[in-house]
C-alpha cells in the first residue's frame, strides 16, 4: 500500500493490477472508497474502470473511457433516493428510502420519474 491509500501489485508473468482510492464524499465519513482499477499485461492496459465523484451526491462510472452509468443520491426531508442513469440518456431505476423498514424500487423504462 502506497501513502496515498494506492494499491499496486505485480504478478510474475507482468500482470500489475492498481487500486486507487479517494476520501468519501459521505458527510462525516473519513473512510477511503475505490475510485480507479487498472490492469495491466505487459505494457498493454487490458482493464480500467473509474468512479468519477462529483458535488451534491453524484457519480459516474467510466470503463474503458466510456461512461456507463451514474448514480446520484438525493436527501430531501427525510427520504432519500439513489437514481440510475445508463449512459445519460434516461433513467433506468430508482431506489427509494423512508424510515428504516421502508424500501421503494421503481424500473423506469422510459426515463420519467414517479
Amino acid at each position: 500500500m502506497r501513502s496515498d491509500r494506492s494499491f499496486v501489485t505485480t504478478a510474475p508473468a507482468g500482470t500489475s493490477f492498481l487500486l486507487d482510492t479517494v476520501q468519501s464524499r459521505e458527510e462525516g465519513s473519513t473512510i477511503p472508497v475505490p475510485s480507479k482499477e487498472r490492469t495491466d499485461v505487459g505494457k498493454d492496459t487490458v482493464n480500467n474502470f473509474e468512479w468519477k465523484y462529483e458535488a451534491r451526491g453524484k457519480k459516474r462510472l467510466i470503463v474503458n473511457g466510456m461512461n456507463i452509468l451514474a448514480v446520484e443520491l438525493d436527501r430531501r426531508g427525510g427520504d432519500s433516493s439513489e437514481i440510475i442513469t445508463l449512459d445519460r440518456s434516461q433513467s433506468m431505476l430508482n431506489v427509494s428510502s423512508s424510515g428504516v423498514d421502508s424500501v421503494r424500487i421503481g424500473l423506469l423504462p422510459s426515463g420519467l420519474f414517479r
